[in-house]
Parts: C-alpha cells; sequence; structure tokens
C-alpha cells in the first residue's frame, strides 16, 4: 500500500491499487467465508492508506466463484 502511494498518479498507479485491492479480497474470502462486495474492498483500501488510495467504483475486481 504504501508503495503505491508513493507511485505517480496514473495507469501503473491504478493497475497496481486494483492488484491490492484483489489480493486483499482473497485474503477477506480466506477468513471468511461469506461473500463479500467490492465496495467493501474499496472502503477498506481506502482506510488502510489513510485516504490515499482510492479505486473508481465502476472498478471490476476478480470474480471469486
Amino acid at each position: 500500500i504504501n508503495k503505491a502511494i508513493e507511485f505517480k498518479e496514473g495507469p501503473e498507479q491504478e493497475a497496481l491499487i486494483k492488484v491490492i485491492a484483489n489480493h486483499l479480497k482473497k485474503s477477506y474470502l480466506t477468513w471468511n467465508k461469506e461473500s463479500v462486495v467490492d465496495s467493501k474492498i474499496f472502503k477498506d483500501l481506502e482506510e488502510l492508506s489513510g485516504g490515499k488510495l482510492k479505486l473508481k467504483q465502476s472498478t471490476q475486481l476478480n470474480n471469486t466463484d
């Protein structure tokens, strides 16, 4: 997360943020067997980064089926 904060805004930073968000989602499902909505992951990522990393609500994370 800290490394992504250091990146200059643009496509590379967005791609890194999406990778982090997908990892958060996968980790969430490892510890919580119920499904999780992407908006929860977006909110958690924003909180963990101190509000510095945000994904667009239209971003689609990997399907976990």
